[in-house]
């Protein structure tokens, strides 16, 4: 080592080699830790919204039936009530007829009623048929309701061909009680029937016809009893029409035929009074 030439005395230092292994030892043994700094948890986010719904999954099969029970013990039976006494009815007879007898077929006209001759407007009053109603059961407060219906006709005879004819027919039916045409009149009904025609075809004359049906009734009340009888009658009154053959003028009719009473149905009732 070389020396400044100074006023300053030079010395050397000398280190010894066991002096420099111990340094050395000691910076190799040395060890550093690191420790990472701590890390810091930030606030909590608000839920978000959720989402749909995934559609449903396929059904699973069906598992198997379960074992029937044993059934339940047999209930006890109710003791049968006992039998309630018979009602009264408002009914207390009832009678019908009827003419022809349907059971025998093609049976005639029953009656015929006169036209009434001028200046009468009504014929003969007749008693349709000898058949009767007979009801019975009747007291002083029983009310009889009577309901009848009647088929019935009428004709004429019409001019040759071509012509156009109309013509009308009034009838007059009634029911009497106890006696025919004598005895009381409990009810009366006024019915008519019309009938036209057209013939072009033909030189002869043609017979004009017209059925009809008349259905009327009526309660007969204040009857001594205990039995009654109802007969039905029948007038006819008067026909009228007009014809009219091609290119002329129509002309009245003048050759009404009496009418024919075809059917009849009588029916009669026995009612005995409402209870309050």
């Amino acid at each position: 080592m070389d020396c400044q030439i100074k006023r300053t005395k030079c010395r050397k230092v000398h280190i010894s080699s066991q002096k420099k292994s111990s340094v050395k030892d000691s910076h190799r043994n040395t060890k550093i830790r690191v420790v990472a700094p701590k890390e810091v948890q930030g606030p909590e986010g608000s839920t978000g919204p959720q989402g749909p719904t995934g559609p449903a999954g396929p059904q699973g099969a069906a598992g198997p039936q379960g074992l029937t029970g044993a059934p339940g013990p047999q209930g006890v039976t109710g003791q049968q009530g006992l039998p309630g006494a018979p009602g009264v009815g408002l009914l207390a007879f009832y009678d019908f007829f009827n003419i022809p007898d349907p059971m025998v077929p093609g049976s005639p006209p029953i009656e015929t009623a006169t036209l009434p001759i001028p200046p009468a407007e009504t014929g003969l009053e007749i008693i349709v048929s000898d058949q009767f109603l007979s009801l019975g059961g009747i007291d002083v407060n029983s009310r009889i309701d009577l309901k009848v219906t009647v088929v019935w006709s009428f004709s004429f005879i019409s001019l040759s061909a071509p012509e156009l004819t109309s013509a009308s027919q009034i009838m007059n039916f009634s029911i009497f009680r106890d006696f025919p045409l004598a005895g009381q009149r409990v009810c009366s009904i006024v019915d008519s029937g019309k009938v036209s025609q057209i013939n072009i075809e033909g030189t002869e004359t043609t017979l004009v016809s017209g059925t009809f049906t008349t259905t009327f009734g009526c309660t007969d009340t204040n009857v001594a009893g205990p039995t009654v009888t109802y007969y039905l009658t029948a007038a006819a009154g008067v026909a009228s029409g007009v014809q009219a053959p091609l290119n002329t003028l129509p002309s009245p009719i003048a050759n009404f035929m009496n009418p024919t009473i075809n059917e009849i149905h009588f029916s009669g009732k026995v009612i005995r009074p409402n209870s309050n």
